[in-house]
């Protein structure tokens, strides 16, 4: 049943609150149709930024869903609107170049891999993706030496996977080749994920080491991912280690200048730290991003009152 039946009589905000609601409990859908239809009816909201914060994230999930489904039609417009929502977010630019590349568009899949690289050069799956479509174009030498160099880089790419390309490629079976180069793209994030999937679970129960040890592992197997610095420094600040919380706040922000939470966060601990100025700039910063932030806006009228 659509869940649009149910807001009949529903206030806007209850509408945003049911959309949040039912992306943190992983009801992508539900999150999906509730987020748009708050857009839709409220154009103008304060919430909007909110809103569109979860709806992309929610659009990205499901459409991982349908993709690992064999969906990839579905998946597109899915990730589109997550794109559209979050441009700044190379991890989605990635995304979208897997789902073009299952329906055959393989332009728009070269396109959405440069895109990334443009957003975030150091991001580790962009760069994997990248030697892979070079790789399945013929330039095999080309591949590996950017491997190589990829590799001297960050040591974190000396994979397994990355050995048996390398190995597969000498031999001359090009196709084990590419598909180990192509398993790259992926591997080390879910990895990552893993450990931030634990954290988060630590973190939701006040466990505060455990998920800061979970977070510092995630964050060696993918350096590049702010949301990653950021919750580590949430359990930082958990443990009151509030000089490294500060770090990983300022780290998360120089990986996406335009993150909210994280200047949110690092203003919450300048605050602590009184460092009034300071906090104060953050918040607004976090404002200016993003209006309707609660935590900002919670602190930015502490200070008013």
């Amino acid at each position: 049943m659509a869940i649009v039946g149910k807001w009949f009589g529903f206030m806007g905000e209850e509408i945003l609150d049911e959309g949040i609601t039912s992306f943190e409990r992983g009801d992508d859908e539900g999150a999906v149709e509730a987020l748009e239809e708050y857009l839709l009816q409220h154009p103008r909201s304060e919430s909007r930024a909110l809103a569109s914060f979860h709806l992309a994230n929610a659009s990205a999930r499901l459409a991982q869903v349908y993709l690992e489904s064999g969906r990839a039609p579905m998946a597109r417009p899915l990730i589109e609107r997550a794109v559209t929502l979050a441009p700044t977010y190379p991890d989605l630019r990635i995304r979208a170049g897997l789902i073009y590349r299952e329906l055959g568009e393989f332009d728009q899949e070269a396109v959405s891999v440069g895109e990334a690289l443009l957003l975030n050069p150091g991001y580790r799956a962009a760069v994997c993706y990248q030697i892979a479509l070079l790789y399945r174009s013929g330039n095999h030498e080309e591949a590996m030496t950017r491997l190589s160099t990829a590799i001297a880089r960050d040591p974190g790419l000396a994979s397994e996977r990355s050995r048996y390309a390398v190995q597969a490629n000498a031999e001359g079976a090009f196709p084990r080749a590419l598909s180990n180069l192509e398993a790259m793209i992926t591997e080390a994030d879910s990895d990552a994920n893993l450990h931030v999937r634990l954290g988060n679970s630590f973190l939701r129960g006040q466990m505060f080491a455990e998920a800061a040890d979970e977070f510092a592992k995630a964050s060696e197997l993918a350096p590049e991912y702010p949301d990653v610095r950021c919750r580590h420094g949430q359990a930082l600040v958990g443990l009151g280690r509030n000089e490294e919380a500060i770090e990983e706040f300022r780290r998360a922000i120089e990986l996406n200048p335009a993150y909210a939470d994280a200047y949110a966060y690092l203003g919450v601990v300048l605050r602590h730290e009184s460092l009034d100025l300071d906090a104060e700039a953050a918040f607004q910063r976090a404002l200016e991003l993003n209006p309707a932030h609660r935590l900002a806006s919670a602190h930015a009228d502490l200070k008013a009152g």
